[in-house]
């Protein structure tokens, strides 16, 4: 009975060294940091263990090695002692299998998922099994340092460094959100300021077709009419050519000089506009309208031409979400039908989307930078109100069409009785 209350002994530190060798390898530092620099006591001792991971890392080995060895041993001589040697073939197969699943496998999977909880409880246990293989740990620890360093592979130039940085900040976010240190809005904030770096103006863009511009060839009194009638108090003005913008007129400083010059000439109080080829990021945009004290650029394409306007209320909107003011008409552009059907407008980006669907980009080729777009890329041609395709896991259908523009389309997430 003594052998077999040793065995399980064995097994549940078997069951302690690997579930410590995965959480102290995929710990968030960001977490354990912040926890530690508050005075818990156990959060530094998880820290300092983090912090000397190769000493912890050949305590682990060290100890799984000798109580796996150890458990193998005991069950061999308690199978020879009730049934004799031929049981040793037996014994050796059923503990490889018991230490598998209960040394090894099972206490990996919780600790990749509970990372924090288990580095915490093993802290103390673990800083104890490191002083007492402080003699062997002379051996092995320089020796676990040197494979480490040779084979740790190349190092991540700068933009996969950012990425990893980013993941961890998005693995720190979800969890500080799940407990309870901010809410939902602070963290989509967060999020957003994550994303704003990555994102460009062709993005949010307003796109062409939905300008309120002024054409310089047009009869002053229609133009002064299309000014009276504007919601906006700035207005892109061209001539010619929708492409052939020659400046902006702010409505304020118009309003105010046409009082004492009622035969005022538009074009000598327009500001110069600002341009941003479609590429041009959002963080680089902002400081250029700032720098300019512009209120509003014109996005170009590859050929120079004019393919929509970025205003600094778009910009700002990606960080802290839809500004409304006695302008603009108030409608959701993404309308939660219930938990698996979404309709939404054609000129959504297709990063919300992404969002929404909790897609990750990189796995997914898309060229549309609009919801819309991506419709008349996936049907190859302009679809019609009705169409609908399956891509991935959600059915897409075109709700209403706006000439060759998609107006505003549904998401269907298909179950699996639908699939």
């Amino acid at each position: 009975m003594g052998e077999v209350v040793t065995i399980i002994i064995l097994l549940m530190l078997s069951a302690f060294f690997s579930a410590s060798e995965i959480a102290y390898s995929s710990i968030n530092k960001v977490r354990l940091e912040t926890m530690q620099d508050g005075k818990n006591k156990r959060a530094a001792m998880a820290y300092f263990i983090y912090s000397n991971y190769e000493r912890a890392l050949a305590t682990i080995l060290v100890g799984n090695n000798l109580v796996n060895i150890g458990a193998s041993t005991m069950a061999t001589a308690l199978a020879i002692e009730l049934v004799g040697a031929k049981a040793v073939s037996a014994s050796a197969a059923i503990m490889t299998i018991l230490v598998l699943i209960f040394g090894e496998i099972t206490p990996k999977i919780v600790a990749s998922k509970h990372s924090l909880t288990l580095a915490l409880f093993a802290s103390y246990p673990l800083r104890v099994f490191m002083f007492i293989f402080k003699p062997v740990l002379f051996i092995t620890e320089p020796l676990i340092g040197l494979v480490r360093r040779r084979f740790k592979g190349e190092e991540l130039d700068p933009e996969e460094q950012s990425e990893a940085v980013e993941e961890e900040l998005v693995s720190l976010l979800e969890t500080v959100e799940n407990e309870g240190i901010i809410d939902e809005n602070r963290k989509n904030i967060i999020s957003s300021a994550l994303d704003f770096t990555e994102r460009s103006v062709s993005e949010i863009l307003i796109p062409r077709v939905d300008l309120f511009a002024i054409d310089l060839d047009d009869e002053r009194e229609e133009i002064l009419e299309q000014i009276q009638a504007s919601p906006y108090t700035r207005i892109p003005v061209y001539e010619k050519s929708i492409d052939n913008i020659v400046g902006i007129l702010y409505l304020n400083q118009f309003y105010r000089m046409i009082i004492d010059e009622p035969d005022l000439c538009i074009r000598d109080i327009l500001r110069p506009a600002s341009y941003f080829y479609k590429t041009t990021k959002l963080p680089a945009a902002l400081e250029m309208l700032r720098s300019s004290q512009m209120h509003l650029g014109v996005v170009t394409d590859d050929y120079g031409g004019n393919i929509g306007i970025v205003t600094i209320e778009d910009i700002m909107e990606t960080l802290v979400g839809e500004i409304w003011d006695e302008t603009d008409e108030v409608y959701d552009e993404i309308v939660k039908i219930n938990e698996t059907t979404f309709e939404l407008d054609g000129d959504v980006a297709i990063q919300d989307l992404f969002d929404l669907l909790g897609w990750d980009e990189d796995e997914f080729d898309i060229d549309s930078d609009t919801v819309g777009g991506w419709c008349i890329e996936e049907t190859q041609g302009y679809p019609q109100a009705g169409d609908f395709f399956n891509y991935e896991n959600i059915q897409v259908t075109v709700l209403t069409m706006d000439n060759m523009r998609v107006d505003r389309l549904r998401i269907d997430i298909l179950t699996s009785e639908k699939e």
